[in-house]
């Protein structure tokens, strides 16, 4: 009996260490950071209505914390997991999972709006998303601060070639940003400059080998204006490089005699035309003649070389489309003569071709396209 009683205490003291070195080892891992060494901040988003498990996995993705279960039990048990506020949070790897649980049930002080601009929009379409989003009251609110880059080119040395009189057409880069709710225009679009369109031409900056119209490099503006014509003409990514590559083609003197030194994009009369509600208007209804003679200075079917500045706000593959164009065609072929393209029939994409011959055959093809 006196053995059976040592080997039942012995097993109970034994257990009592087990449980006791358990519960440390917890205690030391709810109390250690992801990485104690480590004061970066990191912007962490909780959106409204996710779970404490997706809050936790995200953490975890982020490099905030080591073990998501340990967070979710930890929550649990303060009876935290209801009480997590949606919002953007400044966090950083040397904070506990404590400290983390417990700055997440405090609602950043300032709430923030998310906005969206699509590759392709013109100046006041996203003005219009301003709107929405509820930064400004009146599109015209946003517009009189964007049409005027001069404020901006201080911070911003990629907007040095912007001619003066002109706004940020073409400069508004497309992406989703968060912004804080009480954000003035200026500093949204500070925002959008320094995240959008510093950082996304600055990663092919070095690496320009379009030609301007003068034979040197282009400028930044040229290289913007290019791009937002290829965002508008082009119907998928992959076409880019090559309408660029005849984009610029036609703007060298030795095509003179072919196209005149006049790209002919459609979407450049599109946006001389433009008004609210239709920002780009069809050109069906409009003859030949008044599409070719109408002298506004945007209408590069009558005005040679490119427009004053951009027509619309190109994304990432329309600008290093326009920096770095390319004479292949998009199936590999060489298209280095290329001067010309015409819509393919029922398939989104471009048919390329050197001559007009080859241009008019095309065209009529396409004319006679019954999915037209």
């Amino acid at each position: 009996m006196n053995r059976l009683f040592r080997a039942l205490m012995f097993l109970v003291i034994i257990g009592g260490i087990i449980v006791g070195g358990a519960s440390e080892l917890l205690r030391s891992e709810i109390a250690r950071a992801a990485d104690p060494t480590s004061d970066e901040v990191v912007e962490f988003v909780v959106e409204p209505g996710q779970s404490v498990s997706e809050i936790a996995a995200n953490l975890k993705r982020a490099g905030l914390i080591r073990q998501p279960l340990l967070f979710r039990l930890m929550a649990s048990r303060q009876q935290a997991s209801a009480n997590l506020q949606a919002g953007t949070y400044q966090l950083t790897p040397s904070m506990t999972m404590a400290q983390i649980i417990a700055a997440l049930q405090s609602a950043p002080s300032s709430e923030e709006v998310q906005i969206t601009i699509i590759p392709g929009m013109r100046m006041e379409e996203v003005a219009e998303v301003m709107v929405q989003a509820g930064l400004v009251d009146d599109p015209e609110a946003f517009l009189a601060v964007a049409r005027d880059a001069m404020p901006f080119k201080e911070n911003h040395a990629l907007l040095e070639s912007i001619p003066e009189g002109q706004g940020l057409e073409g400069y508004l880069f497309p992406d989703t940003y968060r912004v804080e709710a009480t954000a003035t225009v200026t500093e949204v679009i500070e925002k959008i400059l320094t995240e959008g369109f510093d950082a996304n031409f600055s990663t092919f900056e070095t690496e320009i080998i379009a030609e301007g119209p003068d034979g040197n490099p282009p400028t930044v503006h040229q290289i913007v204006t290019m791009a937002s014509i290829v965002q508008r003409e082009a119907a998928n990514n992959e076409e880019m490089p090559h309408l660029a590559y005849i984009f610029w083609n036609r703007l060298k003197p030795e095509h003179a005699d072919e196209v005149a030194g006049r790209l002919q994009a459609d979407p450049t009369l599109q946006y001389a035309l433009g008004e609210p509600g239709n920002w780009w208007p069809k050109l069906d209804e409009l003859t030949t003649e008044e599409i070719n003679n109408n002298t506004h200075p945007y209408n590069t079917r009558y005005i040679q070389g490119l427009p004053p500045g951009p027509i619309a706000n190109p994304g990432l593959q329309a600008l290093r489309a326009a920096a770095r164009p390319g004479a292949l065609r998009p199936d590999g072929s060489d298209g280095s003569d290329d001067l010309y393209f015409v819509a393919k029939c029922g398939e989104p994409g471009h048919a390329f071709a050197a001559t007009l011959a080859e241009f008019q055959q095309l065209e009529q093809a396409y004319l006679n396209c019954p999915s037209r």
